[in-house]
């Protein structure tokens, strides 16, 4: 009972500081939220990144990210057309013909823009019921 108005301040200010964060900074949001390709392939041998990176710039596709597990590559990029995704399979067969895809997705930016205000509703919602929690007289146990 004695720390409740320094727990509740000290929550209220972490929040406070997040808020100017994405305020100031912003943040890089991801493909699930922009929209975007997300593409995970399966190479025989071990590829340099900047091998799978030179093909998408060749195509001038911009890339958000590569993830390398192994022999298995997560590729996000901007939306790419199937002529685009045909160029690049035709590249990366130059690489390795026996190559594998594991998974092909590609996002909508509405369905990003939905995703972020929802998110954004979740996050205010939850700020909202942490500082309630904390700010109320009687303790609930």
């Amino acid at each position: 009972m004695k720390y409740r108005p320094l727990f509740f301040i000290f929550s209220l200010s972490l929040i406070l500081i997040s808020v100017f964060s994405i305020i100031k900074w912003g943040f890089v949001p991801s493909v699930d939220f922009a929209g975007g390709t997300v593409w995970e392939i399966k190479l025989k041998d071990t590829v340099n990144k900047s091998q799978i990176e030179k093909i998408y710039l060749d195509q001038e596709i911009s890339l958000t990210s590569i993830s390398t597990n192994g022999n298995s590559y997560l590729i996000k990029s901007e939306t790419i057309s199937p002529e685009i995704k045909a160029n690049i399979e035709n590249s990366i067969k130059k690489i390795d013909p026996n190559y594998q895809e594991q998974k092909f997705e590609s996002l909508g930016p509405s369905l990003g823009k939905e995703l972020i205000i929802k998110t954004v509703f979740a996050i205010i919602l939850s700020s909202i019921s942490l500082l309630f929690f904390i700010a109320r007289p009687t303790p609930l146990f």
